[in-house]
């Protein structure tokens, strides 16, 4: 009998989602007597995989999700106004800011050109009208910026233990 069919009629027995050997031997024995159920037939390997593959693709998206907002996090306690530059962390501009100058500290003595270079070790276009433009913000929102030092999380409490 189909797993399925005993959870469904738990409930019409006595109105309770509880759970018991006993009472799911009475629904099991109350159906079959009843001939309220299918045969079980066990799925093909074709939906045993795709079941795995849709199971495979739920963890990814899930654990994806779960690193982007890590990552939102730590933009947000290190660099505040990193999301005022760049909207959307995960373009190509934002990805080449935060591997050349991963700290607004890294920012402070650099010059828009400069910038631009170290964009260029990441990007096929970084300058041009819009690089040029979002350089002098990102140094702006640099110089600005309430910046907590990157070696703080080793004397946080939760590093820590307590």
């Amino acid at each position: 009998m189909n797993p399925e069919t005993t959870k469904r009629n738990k409930e019409n027995r006595d109105n309770s989602p509880s759970k018991s050997d006993p009472k799911d031997a009475l629904i099991i024995a109350d159906a079959v007597s009843r001939g309220f159920y299918y045969d079980f037939t066990r799925q093909t390997g074709d939906f045993q995989r795709l079941r795995t593959i849709m199971s495979d693709r739920e963890f990814w998206v899930t654990n994806s999700v779960r690193l982007q907002n890590r990552i939102v996090r730590w933009l947000d306690i290190y660099f505040p106004e990193y999301a005022s530059v760049f909207k959307d962390w995960t373009r190509p501009r934002s990805i080449a800011t935060l591997k050349a100058f991963p700290s607004p500290s890294d920012l402070h003595s650099r010059s828009i050109e400069e910038v631009i270079t170290g964009w260029k070790k990441y990007m096929k276009r970084a300058g041009g009208t819009t690089g040029r433009q979002k350089a002098a913000e990102l140094l702006s929102k640099a110089r600005q910026s309430v910046e907590r030092p990157l070696h703080s999380w080793r004397q946080s409490k939760i590093y820590n233990g307590c």
